[in-house]
């Protein structure tokens, strides 16, 4: 039999007269008085209740596609409209200018600039037209795929995205797809989470079909630092809930940024013409099957509330912030000043900084050491890993030591630990010592056994706007701290 060639209907048809036929063979062997196993096959459920189609693309009804529809759809996915990104043929996204190919742009002749930072940048606007080349996907190589900036210029947003798609070096090439199949897992428990707490969260398979994208949508703009402390709550609270170990496909969240200083990260728009013929960029039921309605399924989505959005913090981040602010007046009490700024000469000891505000102090620090470096970090992130031997590189030239202590990659609870052992690697082979410990890592650095930075900072990690780090020349604090290792 060629199943391919059946359709559903013949299929079930097939069921049916392989049922009546079983049936009958019962009876002849029961006359003959020949015993049978007793499973009835054609009684049991299956464990899902519809299993996993093999042809998503075919699933997918095909939608007319006029201007209305594309404002509709950006109405749900609605980012900054004075620029947008557009894929290359060979991967990757890169905003639009006017400019680009004319002779004005640096780029034209052959110099490195950052688009954001070009005096001759003249973003092209999004338009519905722009959008409907994306919705019909045209283009075999990918060059009409869209990508928004979810971070309004202030500094609000419409929506969340948690993104589970590989983002190492190399990866655009791939359209940005994972390496193994159990990013699913995640995927599924953070839907499981989303489902328990109310809300209605749309999950697209991506257009590479190893990965994934959960969308979770407001009625009303809120401030990006607000929807990211609530991804982050749903993320750390969800997973001890469902007793989840760790995300370790969950790579980042749109918006990336709490502030608006600039355009922000971009996330490439769903169902893209292209890539629905594969049943990618697609929205997907809890067993993967893409929903054979896909605009009824994204426009009947609940999106929400302000209120909804804050009493979910509240209720789990008010107990966070009187931490926040009780380590705040402890510090004052002891001497520290809040600092805003690392202007002028080397910073004072005795101040206390905002991950808005150490990062200069804290560099100079480093490169001014003249004898040993010990850096405390769980977490690690590859921008601060680079940039940490970059600035190291003249102080070992000198005879300074470095070393640096992190977690278990295996027991962090965001990330790849593929990813963290690469990071680790990295830092060992540019002369740094590394120390893995399995837990309890603390967030510190010691200069020449007598700085201290201490706090809630990641120093080679992700940060937190209610992070605070206190900076103090103390041989003894430092001496302490050493002695933990």
């Amino acid at each position: 039999m060629i199943i391919e060639t059946h359709t559903l209907d013949s299929l079930r048809n097939l069921v049916r007269n392989l049922q009546a036929e079983n049936k009958e063979l019962r009876k002849l062997l029961d006359k003959a008085g020949i015993p049978c196993a007793d499973s009835e096959v054609f009684s049991d459920v299956p464990d899902k209740a519809e299993e996993y189609d093999p042809d998503q693309g075919a699933r997918i009804n095909r939608q007319y596609i006029d201007r209305d529809m594309a404002v509709r759809f950006f109405a749900m996915f609605w980012g900054r409209e004075d620029v947008f990104a557009r894929r290359g043929k060979n991967g990757g996204y890169y905003p639009q200018c006017k400019n680009r190919w004319s002779s004005v742009c640096p780029k034209q002749r052959g110099e490195k600039q950052y688009c954001e930072d070009c005096s001759c940048r003249d973003w092209i606007k999004l338009t519905p037209e722009i959008l409907m080349k994306h919705l019909f996907g045209y283009r075999e190589d990918g060059a009409d795929v869209i990508g928004i900036y979810p971070l309004l210029p202030d500094g609000t947003c419409r929506f969340l995205v948690f993104d589970f798609d590989n983002h190492e070096k190399g990866a655009e090439k791939q359209d940005f797809a994972n390496a193994d199949e159990t990013w699913y897992e995640e995927v599924d428990a953070l839907r499981k989470i989303c489902a328990e707490n109310g809300i209605d969260a749309l999950v697209e398979r991506s257009r590479s079909g190893k990965g994934a994208h959960v969308w979770i949508f407001f009625r009303r703009p809120i401030p990006a630092s607000t929807a990211r402390n609530f991804g982050f709550l749903l993320l750390d609270k969800g997973a001890a809930a469902i007793n989840l170990k760790s995300f370790r496909y969950y790579d980042r969240m749109y918006p990336s940024q709490d502030v608006a200083n600039s355009i922000g990260n971009l996330v490439a728009l769903p169902l893209q013409g292209q890539a629905l013929k594969n049943g990618n960029s697609a929205f997907v039921d809890e067993n993967w099957n893409a929903y054979p309605e896909q605009w009824r399924r994204l426009f009947q989505t609940k999106r929400l509330s302000q209120e909804i959005v804050y009493d979910y913090i509240d209720s789990h981040v008010r107990v966070f912030n009187n931490m926040y602010l009780k380590r705040l007046r402890t510090y004052k009490k002891l001497g520290f000043r809040v600092t805003g700024s690392a202007d002028g000469v080397k910073q004072e000891a005795n101040a206390i900084y905002d991950p808005d505000h150490y990062t200069a102090v804290f560099e100079r620090d480093l490169i001014e050491a003249e004898k040993e470096i010990v850096i405390s970090s769980p977490q690690m992130t590859r921008k601060k890993v680079d940039r940490l031997i970059y600035l190291i590189k003249a102080r070992q030239e000198t005879g300074v030591r470095i070393t640096v202590i992190t977690e278990n990659p295996e027991n962090v609870l965001y990330g790849n630990p593929a990813f963290a052992y690469t990071l680790i690697w990295q830092m060992q082979c540019a002369g740094i010592k590394v120390e893995v410990v399995e837990e309890g890592a603390g967030r510190f650095a010691v200069i020449d056994r007598l700085l201290v930075w201490y706090g809630s900072v990641d120093f080679l990690g992700k940060e937190d706007a209610r992070d605070c780090l206190i900076r103090v020349k103390d041989e003894r604090a430092a001496s302490e701290l050493l002695e933990i290792l």
